[in-house]
């Protein structure tokens, strides 16, 4: 099967870690989309004993408290995924067995609450009638094709300025919304991590109360048989909300620093930028285009992230570069679904370009990822350049080009 990145086995695991509240209904999804050998693999490899009633309700019962468990189980959830587009409308008693498949891979992979009730709901509809999964591998899932590149457009006309006016107002008025849309999720997931912390404290003090009326307790040994399970099922409770705990608030901080940076890069003045044709450069980059002119190489280099106003200097980058003597694009970043472009980003960093800039708004789990594809396609430079204006950015491009000067040809 195809390789899985780590965004996919995240909401897998976090799927599993929502149904693992119900036993039984986690152990019925395993059944049906896990063939009983592959949880049985799973079980030995981490040293888990079967338990009667098969392996799908051992895993069910055994994964809250067997932290190697889970990743074992995520990986053959994965390998046997099945293939197929996702299903319209809502589920219907008597569907195909493909198409149960299909809703529950998809509720699976979707890694949140919603998801675990769409797996609920099918196992209502289904029940029994939805036979477990076959003894066989599933087929590897076709990476789709790229589009192939078409010819270059001919040079635009002029833009009118009227038409320019309501485009640029229409953007500003779709980044307002978006900017909304991040606020009211940041404010979601702070409502949801304060919920997470009452329960905390409300199983805190059952937990209490329970110690002392065992404590209480007539018979030695009858005490200590009701508090090893109490505490047993509190430390399967306490494990899930701490797991919930960490990714809220990893999420909510994430999203909190890019709402910040947001509103720094629309502070920033309107900067106008002289030609580079009309006035002598700094020594330095006098020396770095020397340099570059010597070399028998052209280095490319990806400049990521920025809001409209900073997004206006991309031609003035393109003249630095054709000045300096290296080529350049600039891209700006997905901000909200930054997984999304994440393949691209690795596809480009291995073929196309030959170091990466990353503008200080963006997500720190965009710019960690970002780090990680560069170190894989060869230790590529990787620099973060905190933008208050095109003179950061040109002092990040030296830097970038002295690195780049230094690695030598590739062997």
């Amino acid at each position: 099967m195809a390789e899985h990145d780590a965004e996919r086995r995240q909401g897998v695991a976090t799927a599993l870690l929502w149904l693992s509240q119900d036993p039984r209904l986690l152990a019925w999804v395993l059944e049906r989309m896990v063939p009983a050998s592959a949880l049985t693999a799973a079980l030995r490899s981490t040293g888990q004993a079967m338990a009667p009633g098969g392996a799908a309700r051992t895993v069910a019962r055994q994964i809250p408290r067997a932290p190697r468990l889970a990743p074992a189980v995520v990986g053959a959830i994965l390998e046997h995924l099945p293939a197929g587009a996702a299903a319209d409308g809502e589920p219907q008693p008597g569907m195909p067995p493909e198409e149960a498949r299909i809703r529950l891979r998809d509720a699976l992979l979707a890694g949140d609450e919603a998801g675990a009730r769409a797996a609920a709901a099918l196992a209502k509809i289904c029940g029994e009638n939805l036979a477990p999964a076959a003894e066989q591998k599933a087929a590897p899932a076709a990476r789709p094709k790229r589009p192939a590149r078409g010819p270059r457009p001919a040079p635009a006309a002029p833009p009118d300025p009227l038409a320019e006016s309501a485009k640029l107002r229409a953007e500003l008025s779709a980044r307002e919304a978006e900017r909304a849309q991040q606020i009211a999720e940041s404010r979601r997931l702070a409502k949801e991590l304060e919920e997470a912390r009452a329960e905390i404290r409300s199983e805190r003090r059952r937990s209490a109360d329970l110690k002392k009326r065992l404590a209480a307790a007539a018979e030695p040994g009858a005490r200590e048989t009701a508090l090893a399970e109490e505490a047993a099922a509190a430390r399967r409770e306490h494990s899930i909300l701490a797991q919930k705990f960490r990714l809220v608030e990893e999420e909510r901080d994430d999203l909190r620093a890019c709402l910040e940076d947001h509103d720094r890069f629309q502070a920033l003045e309107a900067e106008e930028i002289p030609s580079f044709r009309k006035r002598p450069l700094l020594a330095e980059e006098v020396d770095l285009s020397r340099r570059l002119a010597a070399d028998s190489r052209t280095f490319r280099i990806l400049v990521v992230g920025g809001a409209e106003p900073q997004f206006r200097h991309r031609d003035k980058l393109a003249e630095y570069a054709e000045i300096i003597g290296f080529a350049a694009e600039w891209r700006m970043a997905e901000y909200v679904s930054w997984h999304r472009e994440m393949d691209k980003l690795g596809a480009d960093m291995r073929s196309r370009f030959d170091a990466l800039v990353i503008l200080h708004y963006n997500r720190t789990t965009f710019t960690r990822n970002a780090r990680a594809i560069c170190d894989e396609a060869g230790h590529k430079p990787c620099i973060t350049c905190h933008y208050e204006g095109f003179t950061s950015l040109r002092a990040v491009l030296r830097e970038c080009l002295r690195q780049l000067l230094e690695r030598g040809a590739p062997k």
